[in-house]
């Protein structure tokens, strides 16, 4: 009977095939998540595209949007659109590993847990918030590489 059981184990293995790409790849790192941020110069990363328009009285206002735009340098210019009005929050940005595989992406006044998409075609990250408990809810911020 205990010679069955390792067999059986084997068996269950076997049938599986493969390990999953997911469990395979190698754990991210600080570096290259900072290069697939900010590029050689900066890059810009949009949640919502900025619609934005002049008015002559008020300046610049818009409908709708927000970016993030990295650099090189570790600055970070995120553009929102509030109430109308396009406002941005200039300061610096950092990354590091809260584990092996899990990466922290420090912004002005918030940190998300940091993971990027795997499909060259279509560059995105995804922003998770780091709110302490387990009663609350998480929110992802599903960004896009512009085209730009």
């Amino acid at each position: 009977m205990i010679r069955s059981v390792p067999l059986i184990l084997v068996a269950i293995v076997a049938g599986f095939g493969s390990v999953p790409a997911a469990l395979s790849a190698p754990a991210p790192t600080v570096a290259s998540a900072e290069a697939k941020l900010a590029g050689a110069s900066s890059r810009q990363w949009i949640l919502v595209r900025l619609v934005v328009f002049m008015d002559v009285a008020a300046g610049q206002k818009c409908r709708q949007g927000e970016t993030y735009t990295f650099n090189a340098q570790h600055q970070v210019d995120i553009a929102q659109c509030i109430d109308g009005r396009l406002q941005h929050t200039k300061g610096v940005w950092s990354v590091s590993a809260s584990s092996p595989y899990d990466l922290v992406l420090t912004v002005p006044g918030h940190a998300y847990d940091l993971s990027f998409s795997d499909d060259p075609h279509k560059p995105q990250l995804r922003l998770r918030d780091r709110e302490p408990g387990i009663a609350k809810l998480t929110q992802d911020r599903i960004l896009t590489l512009s085209d730009d």
